[in-house]
């Protein structure tokens, strides 16, 4: 059965450590998405505070074997005891970190088919007897590539229910796959690197119905089920259709490629990444932060991509040893600590890079590119380093909210060009962006 991923999931279980199947307790266990999975025993273990090499092990009564991976106990008693696990693992026993190899993740998002369009099922009617055609699921290849291969399982199956007022409906399919030998821990990353593209794409977060995962040592489907807290806290029926950047359609016979780029990129951008969609999945109240996590990412990326210094780092030493030789002995090493970054490229020079790498796609909307690279800069060391003197600079209400949509649009861009989109493909889509239309309405 699957077991979604954002719902309450109880169980009434025996609970032992790994290794010690004769110490056994009776409790319940619950788990929900914003608080993981909580294990409240009638009485206490042998060992209160499991090892990190040892986990905790139950089977439902049902016959369903479970496994909480690094439990950490939160309350001890003598006639109770309750442990708390980020993750439960349902479908196997898993002794240790070393049992937690996978040949394959499997997946199902919400609103999956509004990216990758379903194929479409007819009701006909012919001589007064109603007809339906549709698609059975049939898997495609997504991507296959840096040893990782991705495919899509699409389409219908006949849904039976004689009490419902229409008892025939069809069920929609989307399940994907990711195929790739690593730990637990590993292939949740590329899920969640996955789960990002199909985001950006969206322009909103998009959450699990559920997840599995397949063991190594056996040669099956993913049969193993993960509970964990899903990142996305955005409600379940939120529309998608209205603020889509791209499709999967939109990306044309060069898909596969793009994929296989993003997936390249991965370790290179990912602080960026972190830091951009970070502010998408669990958006912070305060707009201001929004924005000065967002120039963060923007800084960090210009430093992986162009670099942190103004000069060559011979060039720079010789200006360095110019300047100290025009310097009293007693003031030497003061300077010469001062100049210690003085080849730091400034966060003014790196937004007015990224300002004129994408300037064809934004000339449209920005009058004014060195305005608002200053702008940028000014709120950012105001945030930073609390220089008084720029408080009264402090971007306010609507010209607030216009900084943070560029700045999601500059990332949004960045990650188009990233996957290999041609520049031309990229100035079609950015229109699409609902901070590119937000920016553009604030900036009027």
């Amino acid at each position: 059965r699957d077991i979604g991923v954002t719902g309450v999931q109880t169980f009434a279980l025996p609970i032992w450590i790994s290794g010690e199947e004769d110490n056994r307790q009776h409790g319940l266990l619950t788990f929900t998405p914003g608080g993981g999975a909580v294990l409240e025993l009638t009485g206490r273990l042998a060992w209160a505070f499991p090892d990190t090499e040892q986990f905790m092990l139950g089977t439902t009564p049902q016959g369903e074997q479970i496994t909480l991976p690094e439990a950490i106990c939160t309350k001890l008693g003598e006639n109770e005891s309750v442990y708390r696990s980020s993750m439960a693992l349902i479908g196997k026993h898993f002794a240790s970190h070393s049992d937690l190899r996978f040949d394959e993740i499997a997946v199902e998002y919400d609103h999956f088919s509004v990216w990758f369009a379903a194929p479409e099922a007819k009701v006909a009617v012919i001589d007064d007897v109603p007809s339906v055609t549709y698609s059975h699921p049939t898997t495609v290849t997504l991507m296959d590539a840096a040893s990782i291969r991705i495919s899509l399982c699409q389409g219908y199956t006949e849904d039976l229910a004689w009490d419902r007022d229409c008892p025939f409906q069809l069920r929609l399919h989307n399940t994907i796959s990711l195929e790739h030998r690593g730990d637990l821990s590993t292939l949740m990353g590329l899920l969640s690197h996955f789960r990002n593209l199909i985001t950006l794409g969206l322009c909103q977060p998009i959450r699990e119905r559920w997840i599995r995962v397949r063991p190594v040592t056996q040669n099956s489907k993913c049969d193993v089920q993960v509970l964990y807290e899903p990142v996305s806290t955005m409600p379940k029926d939120a529309y998608y259709h209205h603020d889509r950047l791209f499709s999967y359609q939109d990306l044309g016979n060069d898909a596969s490629k793009y994929l296989a780029n993003w997936f390249v990129r991965r370790d290179d951008l990912d602080s960026v990444l972190t830091l951009y969609f970070n502010t998408l999945y669990v958006p912070v109240p305060f707009v201001d932060v929004r924005l000065l996590n967002l120039i963060q990412a923007l800084e960090s990326y210009h430093r992986r991509v162009v670099g942190t210094s103004e000069l060559p780092k011979v060039e720079h030493k010789q200006r360095v040893a110019s300047v100290l030789a025009t310097v009293s002995p007693d003031l030497r090493d003061w300077v010469k600590a001062r100049l210690e970054y003085s080849n730091e490229v400034s966060l003014l020079a790196r937004i007015n890079w990224l300002l004129s790498e994408f300037a064809e796609v934004l000339k449209p909307i920005l009058k004014d590119p060195d305005k608002i690279a200053k702008r940028l800069r000014d709120n950012r060391n105001y945030m930073t380093h609390f220089d008084v003197r720029l408080k009264e600079k402090k971007a306010v209400g609507t010209e607030l909210i216009g900084l943070v949509e560029l700045c999601k649009l500059l990332l949004e861009l960045i990650c188009m060009r990233e996957m290999g989109l041609p520049a031309e493909l990229i100035g079609q889509i950015a229109p699409r962006s609902r901070s590119y239309r937000t920016f553009a309405y604030f900036t009027k």
